[in-house]
C-alpha cells in the first residue's frame, strides 16, 4: 500500500511514468491512475513522456484545492490487495495528520 498526501502524489506522478511508479511500489497502474482522478490530482496525458524526451514543451497543470486540501491523505492499495474497508480512501480518517511519504524518489530503503 502507498500512503501519501495529494501534493506528494502530484509531485510523484510528474517525475516518471505511472507504470514505472506502479512497478516500483508494487501497485496496479490503473488503480494508481484512478486514485489520481478520484482525488483531482492532474497526471501527465498520453504522449507526455515522449514529448519531454524530444525536448517539446508540455504544460503541467497546477494542483488545485477545489475539493480536497493539499494534505488530504491518499491510499493506493497494492496489486494483490482486493481492498478491505481500511484500504479504501473514503473509509480512512479524513482528519488524519499529514503523513510524509518517504521512499517516493528513491530515498531510504
Amino acid at each position: 500500500m502507498l500512503m501519501l498526501d495529494r501534493l506528494a502524489l502530484y509531485e510523484l506522478v510528474w517525475t516518471r511514468p505511472l507504470r514505472d511508479i506502479a512497478q516500483r511500489h508494487d501497485l496496479n497502474p490503473v488503480r494508481l491512475a484512478g486514485m489520481c482522478d478520484e482525488y483531482d490530482v492532474p497526471r501527465p496525458p498520453a504522449g507526455y513522456w515522449q514529448k519531454r524526451q524530444y525536448g517539446k514543451t508540455v504544460e503541467k497543470p497546477p494542483l488545485e484545492c477545489r475539493h480536497f486540501s493539499f494534505k488530504e491523505i491518499v491510499i493506493v492499495p497494492c496489486k494483490g490487495n482486493k481492498g478491505s474497508a481500511m484500504d479504501h480512501p473514503t473509509s480512512f480518517n479524513k482528519k488524519a495528520k499529514y503523513v510524509h511519504a518517504r521512499n517516493l524518489h528513491g530515498q531510504g530503503t
